[in-house]
């Protein structure tokens, strides 16, 4: 039993040590996502993983018709420029190219909050909007991310000090590469007494603090140190938390506080400091926050959902690399109905097709599509896959009540009934084992 359909055994791999977070040694930018790709994508598995993130990028932000891009052009100017996304693209210390466009969150200071479901294109997103503004307005990145996983602002806190010791490091080369000693060289005289414990952070030792306190420690340090940065140069700080569905959401609970209370630090200082701008990724954001309210009311909050029939085949036609009309009729409507516009629903749809031998491609010219294909696939064996093994979760996360009218939604006909539509959004009642309607 098993031996004939064997089943594949994750294997944990050493992994080894990667670059800084931030801005680089030889001026480049190392994206936090190159080595916590927590988007659902497998490009730890990708021998150059720059070059593939650069690739995801340039696929989706060079697709015309999309809203998301539209919308972050109107914020930084000018139209989607490929040529700053180069792998060996490097961080000029001249004067500006360019100023962002007046009003603009990346001129005068402000908040910018991108919310959208894991593979929206958020990370692209992001990824254009910090690029254009290192290489076009000399604003310095620096990077605070968080995952799923309990304790992750610890992992936050270590990113928000090494990329903040890197803009640093850019733009005074006697700056020591050792991030500590760098930290001791930098750090105001009121807060020396904090180098110790995140010296130990930032060696990967254990602190004898809880979570929320090395954070608070690490952000009180930041927001000194951002200060002082502002004087010398712009400065984007992009924070994000990226989570999937969970059985048990409070175990990510004190890291969400965590997180909109650095939202709330960093817009503070954003509203007192003109030379420093915000970029918020999240799921999904909490509309009392005041980072949120800032970008609403600035009209700087953008809410990604998908691409729409016209954009999915743009963009199909940028990742496959074949012309839009070669695509088959089909397989942009099966493609465009299956993975809803989620730009990495719709990469993973079309790699399990040429895994499978059904979709075969030929580089510049055409996609071929074998006959009767779309039939004979079955979608719950890609239960390893984002879209499937997400939807999963998300499904075995409803409540009891919810569950039981999901269920039944499958053997009904026709519209749900004014009792079907009450039974689904009764969770109070989750644990009864008797309800009248």
């Amino acid at each position: 039993k098993g031996k004939a359909n064997p089943i594949p055994i994750f294997r944990p791999m050493l992994k080894e040590a990667v670059e800084p977070i931030g801005l680089t040694i030889d001026r480049k930018i190392r994206f936090p996502w190159y080595d916590n790709p927590i988007d659902g994508s497998n490009i730890l598995n990708a021998k150059d993983t720059v070059h593939i993130a650069k690739s995801k990028v340039l696929q989706l932000c060079s697709v015309k018709g999309w809203a998301g891009i539209t919308k972050v052009m109107d914020m930084i100017g000018g139209s989607f420029t490929k040529s700053i996304h180069a792998v060996d693209q490097t961080i000029p210390t001249t004067a500006p190219r360019q100023k962002a466009p007046q009003g603009s969150p990346f001129a005068e200071g402000g908040i910018v909050v991108i919310e959208g479901r894991t593979g929206v294109g958020k990370i692209e997103l992001a990824e254009h909007i910090v690029t254009h503004c290192a290489t076009q307005f000399q604003m310095m990145p620096i990077f605070g991310t968080m995952g799923p996983r309990p304790g992750e602002s610890t992992r936050m806190a270590v990113e928000l000090l090494r990329s903040t010791v890197g803009v640093f490091r850019h733009l005074n080369a006697s700056i020591p590469q050792d991030d500590v000693q760098a930290l001791v060289q930098v750090v105001p005289p009121n807060l020396a007494g904090s180098v110790p414990m995140l010296g130990e952070l930032l060696n990967g030792q254990e602190v004898a603090r809880s979570n929320s306190q090395i954070f608070e420690t690490a952000v009180k340090v930041v927001i000194s140190l951002l200060t002082m940065l502002k004087k010398q140069t712009p400065v984007l700080v992009v924070l994000q938390f990226e989570h999937g569905t969970s059985l048990f959401p409070s175990t990510t609970k004190e890291d969400q506080a965590i997180f909109w209370r650095m939202t709330e630090d960093l817009t503070n200082l954003v509203r007192k400091e003109k030379s420093i701008a915000g970029l918020i990724l999240c799921c999904e954001s909490e509309l009392d926050n005041v980072a949120v309210q800032m970008a609403k009311d600035a009209g700087s909050f953008l809410e990604l959902r998908g691409l729409n029939e016209d954009t999915t085949l743009e963009y199909m036609s940028n990742y496959l690399g074949v012309p839009e009309h070669t695509i088959p009729v089909e397989l942009r409507r099966f493609v465009s109905q299956v993975t809803l516009g989620n730009p990495l629903y719709i990469r993973e749809t079309l790699d399990q097709l040429m895994q499978e031998d059904h979709l075969r491609i030929k580089p510049g010219c055409s996609a071929h599509l074998s006959a009767g294909t779309l039939e004979r696939i079955n979608i719950a064996a890609w239960n390893h896959t984002q879209m499937v093994g997400g939807t999963v979760c998300l499904l075995e996360s409803l409540d009891p009540i919810e569950a039981a009218a999901l269920k039944m939604s499958t053997c009904f006909e026709g519209a749900f009934t004014l009792p079907d539509l009450a039974a689904s959004s009764c969770s109070q009642w989750g644990g009864a084992t008797h309800f009248d309607l």
